[in-house]
């Protein structure tokens, strides 16, 4: 599990960095940070509920600012490609992308909740 955890937070990390060229780069280098804490606290045996819950409830604000982007995208666009080039007249393919960065890291903190809650069954 040490590695998974390692990787998890090293990912988490390249994400956070690559987010600074972003148009609006502090939601989302903060969310994917973040992110890279829970498995990183994991390594070392420190998470704790209250990093959980905070992670979990920056995710999912994420996914609530970019999810009408989302949304247009898969009611009316869905035929373009979500890897093109950023466009201002297509801001549903970058909020496409945010929201499923998002998504990725709910599922990531998810994993750590469940997780945890096995723990605390058996202790």
């Amino acid at each position: 599990m040490k590695i998974l955890h390692a990787l998890l937070a090293l990912l988490f990390l390249v994400f956070a960095l690559v987010q600074f060229n972003d148009p609006d780069p502090l939601l989302w280098v903060c969310m994917y940070l973040l992110v890279a804490t829970v498995p990183a606290l994991a390594l070392f045996g420190r998470l704790n509920k209250w990093v959980l819950l905070v992670a979990v409830l920056v995710c999912l604000v994420a996914v609530v600012i970019s999810g009408a982007g989302f949304v247009e995208f898969l009611t009316q666009h869905r035929s373009e490609s979500i890897i093109t080039g950023m466009d201002p007249s297509r801001m549903y393919i970058e909020e496409s992308r945010e929201t499923l960065g998002a998504l990725l890291g709910l599922a990531v903190v998810a994993f750590y909740v469940l997780r945890a809650r096995k723990r605390q069954e058996k202790g």
